[in-house]
């Protein structure tokens, strides 16, 4: 057996860790949620600022039926035809996730499990409350898709993309808010204020909506933490057709 170069020792720890109570009362896990349906994407798209003017502008985009679902990322699960592989989520700097085994108490399958990135914000612990080291806060989720070419008058045809991103925050507006920055590959998609999970039924997660078109190619969704605490669920994406006219020689 190897030998250790440092010394075994006694080490006398005098008194314990004293004991503070959480500022408010410790919010309930949330349930991790049913993964978003085309209907709950586009009544998500039509509650945007702007929202006519986008659909007036992908005229397919308001057909429900005819998206297709083309990539869904959660902490447990990724599936779909343009998801690249062979890893097609990334969790970075996240503190803690919730795998969600067992089913929920109405019968519903488990769900698709969480992600929790938690800032600054005080944890419910042994002791009362637990505060997490001083850091800037880093936690990102990074989803690949891989965009097919297609083709049209002879060339690659770029297609719109509908993003459902699931996130949910604990803080409590409007003293405290969450706010996150979501981008594809270089190009920012803004900044959003994430909804505290005690607005939405049974502490469900926010639909956060996002319409954008990709070049063929590997593409990297991301969604960046910027402020509060961040509770990540899934990312589903829907390809929209888009009409192209062929005018013939």
């Amino acid at each position: 057996m190897a030998k250790h170069e440092s010394e075994l020792r006694i080490v006398e720890v005098k008194g314990s860790l004293p004991t503070r109570q959480l500022p408010k009362p410790a919010p309930a896990r949330p349930q991790s949620g049913r993964a978003p349906t085309r209907e709950d994407a586009l009544e998500a798209v039509r509650s945007m600022k702007g929202a006519a003017s986008v659909l007036e502008r992908v005229s397919k985009l308001g057909d429900i039926n005819s998206w297709s679902e083309v990539a869904f990322w959660s902490p447990l699960e990724q599936t779909g035809a343009e998801l690249a592989t062979p890893v097609g989520i990334f969790l970075w700097h996240c503190d803690f996730t919730f795998s969600f085994e067992l089913s929920l108490a109405n019968g519903n399958p488990a769900g698709t499990g969480m992600a929790y990135f938690a800032g600054t914000e005080p944890q419910y612990g042994p002791g009362g409350s637990v505060y997490p080291p001083a850091e800037p806060l880093t936690g990102q989720v990074w989803c690949y898709l891989d965009v097919p070419g297609r083709l049209g008058l002879g060339v690659p045809v770029s297609n719109f993309y509908v993003f459902i991103a699931q996130v949910g925050t604990n803080q409590d507006p409007p003293n405290d808010t969450a706010t996150i920055e979501c981008g594809i590959d270089a190009t920012s998609l803004g900044q959003v204020t994430v909804p505290t999970l005690q607005e939405h039924p049974g502490g469900g997660p926010y639909n956060c909506p996002f319409v954008a078109q990709l070049s063929p190619g590997l593409h990297r969704f991301r969604i960046m933490q910027v402020a509060g605490d961040l509770y990540f669920f899934s990312l589903s994406a829907w390809q929209i057709p888009y009409p192209v006219i062929v005018t013939k020689s």
